[in-house]
């Protein structure tokens, strides 16, 4: 690792007797010095506060290279005064068109520019050297300049320290030594430790030239890059390490956001998205230097996916968002995707990874106009979509054009479906015509037919149309343990037909059965207190035994008891928000009140708290004293 500066050196006096020639002696300050250090050049300076191991000057044939020789020449007692006249000479006969002066007239200055460096430095490397460029008045010298700029990347080497010094010069070279800055800072592990500049302007007003680091400014450049990456590509890798200082709960949900993103995981997306939502929300705009600057861009892309009820929607606008941030195989994952779930919503069916399967088959199955639409755009997006996901190296990659594909989607969501009448009509008449497929066609339609009933169910006890509730009622609610419990014979009637639906005889009968039931049936028509109760108990017993990692079997009985022991539930926050909310689900049923909607709304919030993380419970209540405390609790009562 060495320390290397680089600077450049301007014309000072423009004055072609070399004798006369000279660069102005100024008095120099660094920020948090009580005292100045006197020199003509900057780069003197900065070579003896920051203990320099090599130096790059930059300059025209025209700069005071003779100058920078004589000073330093000087300071290690070698000062030959014909090279610096040859020097010198070089310089005076140089100009825009003739450049006398060449780089190898200057091998001697950066062997004096080593000998000096080794003699405040002994540990210092070594290897300086003068570099000569061109004016940059036109287009190719700007190139050329460009160019011998970048030669520099050969001179440093990984984790090198660099330092700019930027006070003297044409203005043009600050910004060759920036693009080149850049092109090592990502092709190169090198580190940018300060940028300099003497601000000469002041000086008649301190007295001194303040020496001002400006490396700050590319920190700046940095979070604005940052911020294009993510409103351009959809990439916060480098917004959120920048925001890591300044706002970690910001940076740490960037980050998350990005990852899943790309691994196109889009429940984490969402689940990321309403987390960003709340954060912006209560985020202070005057925190941090930069904070404030990248709210509203963050706040455009959080509302974008504001108010999104369904899984078809979110996939769809991730699908847009996808295709503008140029991520085309995760917008086509995404799109394409989006047909079934859009199936899901459009006939009201929780989206569940079944029901999608279900749609699926059905647009395949039933011969409906509708259907033969959505398969012809299905297998279009899939054969894009499969070559994407496959990677495939032999066969030819299917043209796509994003809008268009949008666009299909758009105008199918926009068609009505055909009745849910009009599909079972369908699948009946081919049960009854095709022999061969007889059975597939049966399995189908029971699968429909637990569908409709299931989504009854939800629909009437008011629970929301995502995965947990459907699970709760499929096989809690709704099983077959609960028949002999039911008091209410309607919903005894919906578990008896969905025993039935294992087998494929009696269809005519099944399908007015189950489209009484849907057709016909209130919401009240399903309530049974009972049965809501074991469903309950079931389901607290099934994820407690999950947190202890044991048989909700073998220990149903215990759970059961310790829903219902207030004094262990209180020992844990968890445990005791689940005993009240049951205790005043129960407390109802005993004094003969029937289900209602505060009722429903203690089972979802049970339901819910259930889904969370639920560790405290275990850490705070352990299984073997739960095992202690039930056994001392089962010999009292048969005693």
């Amino acid at each position: 690792m060495a320390k290397i500066l680089i600077a450049p050196l301007g014309v000072g006096d423009t004055n072609e007797d070399i004798y006369k020639r000279q660069y102005r002696t100024a008095k120099y300050r660094f920020e948090g010095d009580n005292k100045e250090i006197e020199s003509p050049f900057v780069l003197s300076v900065l070579v003896e506060k920051l203990k320099i191991d090599k130096i790059i000057v930059v300059g025209t044939s025209k700069s005071m290279w003779e100058e920078l020789y004589k000073h330093y020449a000087q300071k290690i007692g070698k000062f030959n005064e014909k090279y610096w006249k040859y020097i010198g000479e070089k310089v005076g006969k140089s100009n825009y068109k003739n450049h006398e002066l060449k780089e190898e007239d200057l091998k001697e200055l950066c062997n004096v520019l080593d000998e000096y460096l080794k003699k405040i430095n002994p540990n210092a490397k070594g290897g300086s050297k003068c570099l000569l460029i061109k004016y940059g008045i036109n287009k190719e010298e700007i190139w050329e300049n460009f160019d011998i700029f970048m030669s520099l990347t050969n001179e440093i080497n990984d984790n090198d320290e660099i330092y700019l010094d930027i006070t003297h010069s044409f203005r043009s070279i600050p910004l060759f030594m920036y693009v080149m800055l850049e092109f090592l800072r990502y092709f190169k592990n090198i580190k940018l430790e300060g940028i300099y500049y003497g601000m000469l302007d002041v000086y008649k007003e301190l007295n001194y030239a303040p020496i001002v680091d400006l490396s700050p400014i590319f920190e700046i450049l940095d979070w604005v890059k940052g911020m294009y990456e993510f409103t351009k590509y959809g990439n916060s890798y480098l917004i959120s390490d920048l925001l890591e200082e300044e706002n970690k709960l910001l940076a740490n949900n960037l980050r998350k956001i990005s990852i899943h993103i790309d691994a196109n995981y889009l429940r984490e997306v969402r689940e990321d998205i309403k987390e960003l939502n709340k954060i912006l929300n209560n985020i202070n705009e005057d925190f941090g230097r930069f904070t404030k600057y990248i709210i509203p861009k963050l706040k455009e892309f959080s509302e974008r996916f504001n108010n999104v009820s369904s899984y078809y929607e979110f996939q769809k606008l991730m699908a847009e968002w996808n295709f503008d941030n140029k991520k085309y195989s995760s917008g086509y994952l995404c799109l394409t995707d989006s047909i079934f779930w859009m199936l899901c919503e459009k006939y009201g069916l929780t989206p569940t990874h079944k029901n999608r399967d279900l749609m699926k088959r059905l647009s395949y199955a039933v011969d409906l106009l509708f259907f033969k639409e959505v398969n012809a755009i299905y297998e279009r997006l899939r054969d894009i979509r499969n070559t994407i996901a496959h990677a495939d190296v032999v066969h030819k990659g299917v043209e796509f054009n994003t809008e268009k594909d949008l666009e299909s989607i758009e105008e199918l969501y926009k068609k009505n479906p055909p009745d849910i009448e009009e599909v079972i009509d369908n699948l009946i008449e081919k049960i009854n015509n095709n022999e061969k497929n007889r059975e597939y066609y049966l399995n189908l339609l029971n699968r429909l037919f637990r569908t409709l009933l299931i989504q009854k169910v939800i629909n009437a006890y008011k629970l929301e149309n995502n995965e947990i509730y459907w699970n709760f009622v499929e096989k809690n609610l709704l099983s077959p343990k609960c028949k002999n419990r039911c008091t209410n014979e309607k919903l005894k009637d919906v578990i008896e037909i969905l025993e039935e639906l294992d087998n494929n005889e009696n269809v005519v009968e099944k399908v007015n059965k189950v489209m009484n039931i849907v057709n016909n049936y209130k919401d009240e028509d399903f309530y049974d207190f009972n049965v809501l109760e074991f469903a309950l108990l079931n389901y607290i017993s099934f994820n407690l035994s999950k947190t202890y990692n044991v048989s909700s079997k073998d220990y149903f009985k215990v759970f059961k008891w310790l829903i219902l022991n207030r004094r262990l539930c209180s020992k844990n926050q968890i445990m005791n928000f689940l005993n009240n909310k049951y205790y005043k689900i129960f407390s109802y049923k005993r004094n003969g009140n029937k289900i209602n909607d505060e009722i429903l709304s203690h089972v979802k919030d049970i339901i819910n708290q259930l889904n969370e993380d639920l560790s405290s419970i275990k850490k705070e209540l352990p299984l073997d004293m739960l095992k202690k405390e039930y056994e001392r609790f089962s010999n009292s009562k048969n005693r």
